[in-house]
């Protein structure tokens, strides 16, 4: 039995041995052809050996682009990459970044009422939206990138305020600009079925302004 998995496992090496190349992955994909290892998953990573700064000190003739992960290395003795170059070992900073400001969308208007629209950012994982340039007291959109505001006084500008987030922060705020369209304008509504809309369409309405009469006796 001992005999033959040695056996098994000579021939395996030198299988093995004989491979220029090595794939790991789900869809029997061939590793690119400049990669001596490819590994490919979209939702696992690649994790180095863990250890200690005394640990990691101890390997022997370490060679250079040696990568471990060092998990008291900082000065405040947390973890931390390392990489060996030059001659030494070396803690790699990593940075946390924050997603830049939401770009204005097209905001759609009506005479008391504006429904405000940005564009989604690279990095974030929600937003918050606020009337002045306030981020603590900002409404909490989640992923939303819409926000509808109501009870607006016609013909009147409206400035508002809108960030993204991530684990690591918040962007500087975008600024949104848009009117209270005032009487005798038009604006357009999409209304969706069910409820008082029998079907889906998008209508354009037209008011007027209307100056009212004195009576005289």
């Amino acid at each position: 039995m001992k005999k033959s998995i040695l056996i098994s496992l000579i021939v395996i090496f030198a299988f093995v041995r004989r491979i220029a190349q090595v794939g790991i992955n789900t869809d029997n994909s061939a590793p690119d052809p400049s990669a001596g290892l490819d590994v490919k998953f979209t939702n696992k990573g690649l994790l180095p050996p863990r250890m200690t700064f005394a640990q990691r000190n101890a390997i022997a003739s370490p060679s250079e682009g040696l990568v471990v992960i060092c998990t008291n290395c900082k000065a405040d003795g947390t973890g931390c990459i390392s990489m060996y170059l030059g001659g030494q070992w070396l803690n790699l900073a990593g940075n946390c970044d924050l997603p830049a400001p939401p770009v204005e969308g097209n905001h759609i208007q009506t005479n008391t009422q504006i429904t405000w629209n940005w564009n989604t950012t690279p990095i974030s994982t929600g937003y918050k939206w606020n009337t002045t340039n306030y981020y603590p007291g900002a409404t909490d959109m989640g992923t939303a990138t819409t926000k509808t505001e109501t009870g607006l006084a016609t013909g009147i500008s409206y400035t508002r305020f809108v960030w993204a987030y991530n684990a690591c922060g918040h962007s500087g705020p975008d600024t949104l600009t848009a009117q209270a369209l005032p009487c005798g304008s038009s604006f357009t509504v999409s209304h969706v079925a069910g409820g008082i809309a029998p079907v889906s369409k998008t209508v354009t309405y037209g008011t007027e302004q209307i100056v009212p009469q004195t009576q005289h006796g």
